[in-house]
């Protein structure tokens, strides 16, 4: 499908897997399926673990779908599909723990041009954890 022609027939039944998994609860809109249609135009048809990790990516909003993802995907291309398995993490060392910043008193002081002294904040590390969570259907191409 990368060469530039759009074969029709694959088409319907993608879009149709879009609206069971919309029908089983995950939040597959229009732009969700055009990214979908999108990726698996860039990728071999007849790899099903390409189709099945184009799906997880552009329709899955977050790891509670995975699982209705998963069911909807082997009952609409094959009732013998299992989901590939990641591979494990190589052990690059010690856990890295995300740091945040924080503003701390002022370290030092600054002079305006109106001769008012103000104090600059420094930024130094926290040990707070942050954890944020964020939709990638609502990022950017930048």
């Amino acid at each position: 499908m990368g060469t530039g022609t759009t074969p029709a027939e694959p088409l319907p039944g993608l879009v149709g897997f879009t609206h069971a998994l919309r029908r089983a609860g995950l939040p597959c809109d229009t732009h969700r399926t055009a990214a979908y249609l999108d990726a698996v135009g860039r990728l071999d048809l007849a790899d099903p673990a390409s189709l099945y990790w184009a799906g997880r990516v552009t329709l899955c909003a977050q790891p509670d779908d995975l699982p209705a993802y998963d069911e909807a995907f082997a009952a609409w291309f094959s009732p013998n599909w299992r989901p590939p398995t990641p591979a494990a993490p190589a052990d690059d060392g010690p856990t890295r723990t995300p740091m945040t910043a924080s503003v701390l008193p002022a370290a030092a002081d600054s002079t305006t041009a109106d001769g008012e002294r103000t104090a600059i904040p420094t930024l130094a590390p926290s040990d707070v954890e942050v954890l944020r969570h964020r939709n990638i259907s609502e990022l950017s191409a930048e």
